[in-house]
């Protein structure tokens, strides 16, 4: 039942970010209450899924500010590749060097690879809309 109402929960137009994550945070702390917890990678994906259309419209974002969203997340990728390599060991008597790294990719990177596949639909959307309209447009929105 409480599967259900995770998969069932949607955001409305006037909802507020907080008030969404919050209810999301009451159904998902329940269901791990219950013994079934569920996973933060499929949260991720439910809450940019169910977004309103006014989060949508990421064709009206501004070039700036996709910019500086990326540079921030390839700083935290450069931050965890350096600690993988902070966490370097020696073998007992031995003078190679073993890198611990997760092969696993994490819950920021689902969430951007998500984010971009958003963006490069809205973008390819935006490239057919612009050639039935007879040619591009000089002015460039993002």
């Amino acid at each position: 039942m409480v599967l259900a109402q995770f998969e069932e929960l949607t955001m409305s137009e006037t909802e507020t970010i907080l008030e969404f994550y919050e209810k999301v945070e009451q159904i998902t702390n329940k269901a791990m209450s219950l013994g079934h917890p569920i996973e933060e990678l499929l949260i991720v994906q439910k809450i940019l899924r169910d977004l309103p259309p006014r989060f949508q419209n990421l064709n009206q974002i501004r070039l700036s500010k996709l910019v500086g969203k990326l540079k921030t997340y390839e700083m935290e990728l450069n931050m965890e590749e350096n600690d993988a390599k902070k966490k370097e060991c020696f073998t007992s008597g031995s003078a190679r060097v073993f890198t611990k790294r997760l092969k696993k990719s994490s819950p920021i990177d689902d969430e951007m690879t998500l984010f971009m596949n958003k963006f490069r639909r809205i973008l390819k959307d935006k490239g057919r809309e612009t050639r039935r309209n007879g040619g591009p447009s000089h002015e460039i929105r993002y």
